[in-house]
Formats: C-alpha cells, sequence, structure tokens
C-alpha cells in the first residue's frame, strides 16, 4: 500500500512537472515572440555592459550578426566620446533602477548614428541585468537641422528686406520683427516677438492700421493702405505704404496676417515736385487768360474812377452818384480779388487735403480758369452735370489741376488742327454709377484723337507729342497720380477723331 501511494505521487509530480515545463515554454516563446518584433534595437547586458542577448533589430541597426554582438559589449558599439559616461551611467543605474539618454553608436561599416536610449535593471533568469532599447534618431536630428536651417534662412530672408515686415498671429501676437522694424520703430525682436501688437506705442496711424487689420481678418482678403503717417525711432516724420495680407494655414483657415511697411517719404517728394512743376507750366499756359480776367475789373475800375475824377472837377456829383461808383470799384477789386487768391492757392505747394466735396465743383473751378482762354479761340463748352451726385472725399484743388491739364490738352489738340472750321467741342458729363459705389466723369473733345500706336503711353511722365518747349509731358502722368491718390481709376480711349478720358471716383458712403 505504501508503494502504490508512492509511485501515485511521483506520477502526480510528473504531470505537474510536465504541465509547469509547457506553460514555461509557452511564456518563454511569447517573450522570444515579443522581443523579437520590437522595431527597436534591444539589448541586455550585464553590469559590466557586456552583451547577453540581442533582438533582430539591434543585428540590423549595428550592422553585426547576432552571434558577434554576444561576444562584445557596449564599449565595442558606444562612441569613443560616449564609453565614460555609459560606464557612470551603469553604475547609477544599479540605484535608481531606471534610465534615459542621448549617445552615439558606431556601426559596422564605420558610420555614427545619434540613438535615443532608455532602459532599466530586471531579473534575467536569476541574474540582476539591463535592458536597454535604442532608437535611431538620426531622422529627428536632420528635421531638426532642416528646420533651423529653414527658420536661419527666413530669418536672414526677413531681414534683407529694406521694409518693415511685421508677422501676426490670430490672437494679435507679434511672430516675426526683421531688422527694418528695428530700426524703424527702435524696439528690438527679442522684445517684440511674442508680445501684442497693439502693446507697443508705434507712432503711426492707429486708426487706419486698426481699420485695416479688421478689414483683412474679417474679409480674408490684402488689404492696401497708402500714405500712413509715422515718426521713426529718431523723431523724424515719415509716409508709409502699407499692405496688410492674410496668412492662411493647410485648411484655408486664417492663422494669422503680414504687416508689410513701405517707406514712401522720398518718393512722395519727388511726387510733390513733379507736381509742383507741373501745377507751374499750368500756370504760365492759363497766365494770358488770367490777364483778360483781370483787365475787366481793371477797366471797370478805372472808368468808374474818370466818372468820380469828373464829377468832382465840374462839380456836378451827389451823394448816390459816388456811393454808385464806389460800390461798383469795391465789387470789382473783390472779383480781382478772388481770380488772384484762386491763381495764388492753385499755384502753392501743399500736400493732400482730403474733405467732402461736390465732384462738379473742381470741374467749375477748372472752366473759371480758363474759360477765356477756351471763348477767345471759339472753343464750345458743354457742361452735363449731375446736380444730385453724392459727395466724394478729395482735394478739390488736385482734382481742379486734373481737369486743367485736360482742357489745356484738348485746347492744344485743336490749334494743331489749325483748321478754322472745325467745330472745337469740350464735352464734360458727371453721372452715378450704381452698384459700384463711383461717380463718373467723361472728359471729351472733338480734337484730332490720339494715335493708336501712342494711346498707352500717354499716361508716362515726360511723354509728349507737342514740340519742344510747348509741354513738359507730365500732365496726364500728375494727372494719373493725383486719381490713383483718391483711390480712382483714369482711362483713355480715342476711336478716329477726339479723344475720351474717363474717370471714376469712390463716393462718401453716409
Amino acid at each position: 500500500m505504501y508503494i502504490l501511494s508512492t509511485v501515485y505521487g511521483f506520477m502526480k509530480w510528473l504531470r505537474k512537472k510536465s504541465s509547469l515545463d509547457q506553460k514555461l515554454k509557452q511564456s518563454e516563446e511569447r517573450y522570444r515572440t515579443l522581443f523579437d518584433s520590437i522595431m527597436d534595437a534591444v539589448f541586455i547586458v550585464d553590469l559590466n555592459g557586456r552583451f547577453l542577448d540581442v533582438n533582430p533589430y539591434a543585428c540590423e541597426h549595428l550592422g553585426y550578426s547576432k552571434e558577434e554582438l554576444l561576444a562584445m559589449s557596449l564599449g565595442d558599439v558606444d562612441a569613443p566620446e560616449y564609453t565614460a559616461m555609459i560606464r557612470d551611467r551603469i553604475q547609477e543605474l544599479t540605484k535608481r533602477g531606471s534610465f534615459q539618454f542621448e549617445t552615439k553608436h558606431v556601426i559596422k561599416d564605420g558610420r555614427v548614428v545619434s540613438v535615443e536610449v532608455r532602459g532599466g535593471v530586471f531579473d534575467y533568469w536569476g541574474v540582476p541585468a539591463i535592458v536597454s532599447i535604442a532608437r535611431n534618431i538620426e531622422d529627428r536630428y536632420r528635421n531638426l537641422n532642416s528646420l533651423k536651417t529653414a527658420h536661419e534662412e527666413v530669418t536672414y530672408l526677413l531681414n534683407a528686406i529694406t521694409s518693415i515686415l511685421i508677422g501676426v498671429s490670430r490672437q494679435d501676437v507679434i511672430t516675426h520683427w526683421n531688422y527694418m522694424a528695428e530700426e524703424t520703430f527702435g524696439i528690438p525682436a527679442s522684445e517684440a516677438v511674442g508680445m501684442k501688437i497693439l502693446s507697443f506705442s508705434i507712432k503711426w496711424d492707429w486708426d487706419e492700421i486698426c481699420l485695416g487689420i479688421a478689414t483683412c481678418t474679417s474679409e480674408k482678403r490684402p488689404v492696401s493702405l497708402s500714405d500712413i503717417k509715422y515718426i521713426d525711432a529718431d523723431g523724424k516724420n515719415g509716409i508709409l505704404g502699407i499692405s496688410i495680407t492674410p496668412i492662411k494655414n493647410d485648411k484655408n483657415e486664417l492663422s494669422g496676417f503680414l504687416i508689410y511697411g513701405r517707406d514712401v517719404t522720398d518718393k512722395r517728394v519727388m511726387e510733390q515736385q513733379l507736381l509742383q512743376t507741373s501745377k507751374l507750366a499750368t500756370v504760365g499756359e492759363i497766365a494770358t487768360g488770367v490777364a483778360h480776367e483781370l483787365n475787366q475789373p481793371l477797366n471797370v475800375i478805372k472808368i468808374a474812377s474818370q466818372y468820380m475824377l469828373d464829377a468832382i472837377q465840374q462839380k456836378y456829383y451827389t451823394e448816390d452818384f459816388m456811393r454808385e461808383r464806389l460800390e461798383k470799384i469795391v465789387a470789382q477789386v473783390d472779383r480781382a480779388a478772388v481770380i488772384i487768391a484762386h491763381l495764388k492757392d492753385f499755384g502753392r505747394k501743399s500736400d493732400y487735403n482730403f474733405r467732402k466735396i461736390d465732384p462738379n465743383k473742381p470741374i467749375l473751378s477748372a472752366f473759371d480758369l480758363v474759360g477765356e482762354q477756351l471763348r477767345v479761340r471759339s472753343i464750345r463748352v458743354i457742361l452735363d452735370l449731375d446736380p444730385h451726385l453724392p459727395q466724394i472725399q478729395a482735394d478739390g484743388q488736385k482734382l481742379e489741376q486734373v481737369f486743367i491739364n485736360l482742357i489745356v490738352n484738348a485746347k492744344d489738340s485743336f490749334e494743331e488742327m489749325k483748321n478754322s472750321l472745325h467745330d472745337n467741342t469740350i464735352r464734360v458729363r458727371s453721372f452715378p454709377m450704381p452698384g459700384s459705389g463711383m461717380i463718373g466723369i467723361e472728359f471729351s473733345d472733338s480734337g484730332p484723337g490720339i494715335p493708336r500706336g501712342i494711346i498707352n503711353r500717354v499716361f508716362e511722365p515726360f511723354f509728349t507729342t507737342k514740340e519742344v518747349g510747348k509741354g513738359t509731358g507730365l500732365g496726364l502722368s500728375i494727372s494719373y497720380g493725383i486719381i490713383k491718390s483718391h483711390r480712382g481709376t483714369i482711362d483713355v480711349a480715342s476711336e478716329g477723331e477726339g479723344t475720351t478720358f474717363k474717370i471714376a471716383l469712390p463716393a462718401v458712403r453716409e
């Protein structure tokens, strides 16, 4: 009985051991499958750094076979400059239990690659060992270096731009601030980047800038702002041409905007000089007509004065007689003063002075100045001006100069024809342009027209078909610039005889 019991117990132990062996084998197979399938290099090393086991990816990573690696240690694959650090890390590891750091591995073919290593201490079949998982981060470094290089190139390009360039996020935080912005406003990029755009007391027209930003971000389109006055870091006044451009991400969503500012101070000074030159030339053109206009009140003054002298000498004057003559003299002096003041104001050098005006007013003022010249040359004027036009935001004197230039050009074209029987007519029409928010002005003449080969050049500076000494070639160029400054357009058409200039100007929105 005792023997049977012993045999039964032994058989039971054998079955239990067989079951444990099978479970252990299954566990080892799962471990090996997991170990071999990891897509990072996995090393198991003893506390002296010798390899105890490696996975297939470790062999692929280092270029050695498994048998070669099991005969090596960490010191054989780590870059020499990292050997001492690795040895120290292993010593620390036994105290802390885990680690993560970056090092370099030397591949079998001599290449050196950067890796990120992490791992810890564990029991390897009853022996303390270290499991180390190494991930190749060469692509990461390569991408970081590419990003760094790209950032340096972008920074260099931004700083090489000789205009102000400011990048702003959707939250109004400054992301870019180039060298020219630093120089202009006296604020270094280190202080500007990361701050709110409105946190700086930049001395420029904030009302216009903020309106431009609001329009850009709400309508998601570029906005141009002309003649933004500013004061630079040295306290000097200047003028900027500003463009605000939306920035969109890969989902076509607004992520910010760019403020590009170009200093146009010198350009505006040059334009003012050209404008003044053109004005003086125009004054010369209308001098004869103005002299005739002044002759009339002077003649009236002379006659009235002579009557008064005769009445005093012959003692037949009365109080009513003297008052009537003196009132005529005063009225004619006032008329002459108006003509002189108009001519003086027209010739004066001035900046743009925009205000709400009736668009017909500068047209009528232009014909007041040169009307006598047209009358003595039998040039008929037909004005078809809509009295109910909306107002425009404009500089009346500048627009007056445009119309005087057109009148003078038409007059000169009639003189070139040298045909006394030709019907010389200037027709001006003003009208609303429904649906566009603009008012239109058409200035037509019955002259010889403009040849097709040169019509595209009439707005070029110094281009003229007149004889030497009879024109500067600035009139139409200046007129084009004035209309553009009013945010309008001017075009020319000429088919056979006659020329028509078409002007469009934005009406004031109520």
